[in-house]
């Protein structure tokens, strides 16, 4: 299985993060329903499967198929470390200064490292200088945006 297709969210029975296959679908009531299916997860021909877990919506992120420098996955609403870039990768040519911390947002079909309205592209930061902090989900807005000095991901909708 190839990492980039992976999601993850959270369970909504324990709270705690699973990863695999995301899926929305509907129950019998026709009520929206998020789960997330474990890799191996067996599809039967009467429908019917296992190896699935119901998760809250808000929490579904998607795997970037990129790691941290220590070997970290690194997934959308994540919070890394970036190093300095050159103003040539970042929109209204300025940089993310080295040392500041970024959010993991996904737009316009790429994923970007958001800090104080400025991104640039996670692909234009080597591996080995990125590292991951956590999950924006873990520790609320308010204490990233006082701890880590970061804008969420959840502003101006790019959730």
């Amino acid at each position: 299985m190839e990492n980039r297709y992976l999601s993850r969210g959270k369970r909504i029975d324990n709270g705690e993060w699973v990863e695999g296959y995301y899926v929305k679908g509907l129950d019998i009531h026709d009520k929206e329903v998020h789960m997330i299916f474990e890799p191996g997860t067996i599809f039967y021909s009467s429908g019917e499967t296992d190896g699935w877990v119901e998760v809250e919506a808000s929490t579904i992120c998607r795997c970037t198929g990129r790691t941290d420098k220590t070997g970290n996955m690194i997934w959308e609403k994540d919070i890394v470390n970036v190093p300095a870039i050159g103003p040539e990768f970042a929109m209204k040519e300025e940089q993310i200064r080295e040392g500041k911390n970024g959010t993991i947002i996904f737009y316009e079909e790429m994923y970007w490292i958001e800090n104080n309205g400025h991104i640039a592209r996670l692909n234009n930061y080597n591996k080995k200088g990125i590292r991951r902090l956590g999950s924006m989900l873990d520790i609320g807005k308010e204490k990233a945006e006082k701890l880590y000095d970061v804008v969420s991901c959840f502003q101006n909708g790019n959730s």
